[in-house]
């Protein structure tokens, strides 16, 4: 089960293309088909320490209710 389907509607999923990830320098395979590019060039952790599209930000003002 997802977890948009266990409650949770702040879930979020980003994925950075290549192209994102050369901005910092990330080796990226290049001439990838389509269907891999997402899953071999992945270092989607630069980005984010980055704070790339507000994720840390995010991440950061989450809290546990209950």
């Amino acid at each position: 089960m997802s977890l948009r389907d266990n409650g949770n509607s702040n879930a979020n999923l980003t994925l950075f293309s290549p192209e994102d990830l050369q901005k910092y320098d990330v080796a990226i395979t290049p001439d990838l088909p389509f269907q891999r590019l997402f899953s071999e060039n992945h270092a989607s952790w630069i980005p984010t320490y980055n704070n790339e599209y507000g994720i840390m930000s995010w991440l950061l003002n989450q809290t546990k209710e209950g």
